[in-house]
């Protein structure tokens, strides 16, 4: 599952990151069916034995926090209680992070959350290096990494460390 949750924020689509983006629980009971919302997510998630994912937005109020992803690996719904659970649970994930970050000091990112942070933060510094290299905005520098981790099935997190390291050549991810 790990991969596929990498491989939606390397592609940029997903049902996390549908559920994110628009607020709304995201259902997709025969992933197969999905293709022409998300072809190269469905294609990973068919060929590592996925059957059905539901994705819940983790928020509280109008802040969105998170997603929480179910894999299911047969094709079907949820039913009514699990899908009600998968909900619940959502916003108690969303206000258990909020919970945590409400105690840290102003600016400062709650310890508690600093492992799920760190596991981006070299993307987001490759893609800054990149965008101030190119010239471009770093939404635009992120777009064109994902684009070259993917057509040289790579890691987007490894396509950022050899940016960060300069191993690298930015024009090459760019």
């Amino acid at each position: 599952m790990a991969t596929l949750e990498d491989l939606q924020f390397t592609l940029g689509e997903g049902p996390c990151q549908d559920a994110f983006a628009d607020g709304r629980p995201v259902l997709a009971p025969r992933i197969l069916d999905a293709g022409h919302r998300w072809p190269a997510f469905v294609d990973a998630g068919a060929s590592s034995g996925v059957g059905a994912v539901f994705a819940y937005p983790m928020s509280a109020g109008r802040t969105r926090v998170g997603v929480l992803t179910l894999y299911q690996d047969h094709v079907g719904d949820l039913s009514t209680d699990q899908q009600l659970d998968g909900a619940a649970i959502a916003d108690v994930l969303a206000e258990t992070v909020l919970t945590m970050q409400s105690s840290a000091p102003d600016g400062d990112l709650a310890i508690e959350l600093e492992g799920a942070v760190v596991y981006r933060a070299q993307i987001y510094q490759a893609s800054g290096m990149a965008a101030v290299h190119a010239g471009m905005t770093a939404d635009e520098a992120l777009l064109r990494m994902r684009a070259f981790a993917f057509s040289s099935g790579r890691d987007l997190n490894d396509v950022a460390r050899d940016i960060v390291a300069g191993q690298l050549g930015l024009g090459d991810a760019t």
